[in-house]
This record gives structure tokens, sequence and C-alpha cells, in this order.
């Protein structure tokens, strides 16, 4: 590792042949990160987080009504 948001070599080991194994999968340096994309559109991206900026925030899809878990 040696930036900001990369990656062990390990863990690109392990992923690497997986998503490579998809037809017409290609690898490429991301903004941050490793991507694998299919034609134009990435399917995966990992990177690391850095421990100080870790907080992440997702809009949850509204419901009509509140289910029961």
């Amino acid at each position: 590792m040696t930036g900001p948001g990369d990656v062990p070599p390990e863990i690109l080991d392990r992923l690497r042949p997986v998503c490579l194994g998809l037809p017409e999968t290609y690898e490429e340096a991301a903004w941050v990160g490793t991507r694998w994309r299919i034609r134009k559109r990435t399917f995966a991206h990992v990177y690391t987080v850095d421990p100080d900026h870790q907080a992440a925030y997702a809009a949850l899809p509204r419901r009509a009504s509140p289910s029961a878990c």
C-alpha cells in the first residue's frame, strides 16, 4: 500500500481472478483504489477507508407503509 485508498496486494490477489473471470472485464486504477469494469460500467470497486473518515451515508428507499421485520 503506497497511497490513500490503496488495497493490500493479498486482497487484490483474491479479487482479481473472480472479477477477471467474467466476460469483457478489465481492471483499472480508480480515483482511489482499484475497480473492475465491463464495457464502461463499474461492477466492483475496492479501496481502503481512511480510519479518520469512515462515515458513509445512504438514502433509504421510502415505503408506503412501515413493514415488520
